[in-house]
């Protein structure tokens, strides 16, 4: 039989792929079967040690996270909020920082699309709070998808400039780590700011940049 550690490893793996093949072929459908069976895979393990619990509880809040995003683009909104509090509860639980944030990062994004603006903003802002100067490429990657996610919200309120501000800082800590998905997302926030602005060239290149990183996401899957 496998060791825990290996079904653990496995599965992080199986839910990895099948995000960045979903990505390619725009089929959240499959993507979701391979995670609800990691889902099984991972509840199902037993007697586990304190940190091998800890390590499935963290593979299991990211699967949790995954199956809300892909139900989130299927139109299934009703129960987001939950979903997402149960996948940052048990990201809680295993006490990794990665996956805490990057489940804030969620939860916040789904309270903001139900209007919960303040609710939204304690998620985001103990985030920057406390990851805003780290050096992790992970946790770099949370803050930047942080700040394009605040960049939506002082967009919507017509604080173009500082929108704009936040966009550019967000693009470049992406850069820095070549995490081109959140590099395309950021310029196409950015298309929109530069219009609201007056701004069409800039619009212009923005929109170029876009697709270039999104294509770059899908052949190097970053």
């Amino acid at each position: 039989m496998d060791m825990p550690t290996e079904i653990i490893a496995s599965a992080e793996n199986e839910i990895e792929q099948a995000l960045w093949q979903s990505v390619r072929d725009n089929d959240n459908d499959k993507a979701l079967a391979v995670y609800h069976k990691s889902r099984i895979k991972l509840v199902s393990l037993t007697n586990l040690s304190d940190a091998e619990k800890k390590n499935r509880d963290r593979v299991l809040a990211y699967c949790l996270m995954r199956i809300d995003d892909s139900l989130f683009s299927k139109g299934d909104t009703a129960n987001a909020v939950s979903r997402a509090q149960e996948a940052l509860s048990i990201a809680q639980s295993s006490e990794d920082a990665v996956q805490i944030a990057r489940c804030q990062l969620t939860l916040g994004a789904r309270l903001m699309n139900q209007g919960k603006i303040a609710e939204a903003e304690e998620h985001f802002r103990g985030i920057l709070t406390t990851h805003m100067n780290s050096e992790d490429e992970d946790l770099i990657q949370v803050v930047g998808w942080t700040l394009i996610t605040r960049g939506h919200l002082l967009n919507a309120k017509s604080l173009h400039d500082q929108a704009l501000f936040v966009l550019l800082d967000a693009e470049n800590r992406l850069k820095s780590i070549d995490n081109f998905a959140g590099i395309a997302a950021a310029n196409e926030l950015l298309v929109k700011v530069y219009s609201n602005l007056g701004w069409s060239e800039d619009a212009q290149k923005c929109r170029r940049m876009a697709i270039k990183y999104k294509e770059k996401a899908k052949r190097e899957q970053r």
